[in-house]
């Protein structure tokens, strides 16, 4: 059995506000009854079941793939991603006071203008990626994986008496 109208317009609401109380209002339910009715919908395994299809969808869809995070540290290490800055500039303007009818004299106004600049990648991110891929490549060796065979013998050639 699927959902009603109303349920589907609660679980839709609800995916985007995680809210069971404020879904159900806007999914036509009486606001008295709200709390007990998004309570109560939440229980209900339809609605349970259409609701975590959506999220697992909505997962996916926003999860990046291996190549994906390969690609995006490539991009960092090579600097091709700027880091995004915002500078807010001030700068003062001089306009006519409003109580002055002669229009002799002037007010001081403060303006901001806010910027986005883009600045290069940092050192320390790209060094951080090329460190990252290094790994990801097995480009250096953490451990040095030693194979022997046969015996082991150990050697006591420090002085001493041993007894």
């Amino acid at each position: 059995m699927g959902l009603n109208p109303k349920q589907q317009r609660f679980c839709d609401e609800y995916l985007v506000s995680l809210n069971a109380t404020q879904a159900a209002i806007k999914a036509g339910y009486s606001e008295k009854t709200a709390g007990a009715q998004g309570s109560r919908l939440l229980k209900d395994v339809n609605v349970r079941k259409y609701i975590g299809g959506k999220q697992r969808e909505t997962f996916l869809e926003n999860t990046l793939t291996r190549e994906e995070v390969l690609s995006r540290l490539s991009d960092i290490a090579a600097g091709k991603v700027p880091e995004i800055k915002e500078v807010v500039t001030r700068k003062a303007e001089y306009i006519p006071n409003e109580n002055d009818p002669e229009g002799k004299k002037m007010t001081m106004v403060y303006n901001e203008y806010a910027e986005m600049i883009p600045l290069p990648t940092k050192n320390s991110d790209r060094n951080k990626a090329l460190e990252l891929l290094g790994r990801h490549y097995a480009l250096f060796t953490d451990r040095k994986e030693v194979e022997h065979s046969g015996a082991v013998q150990f050697i006591d050639d420090i002085g001493g008496d041993d007894g």
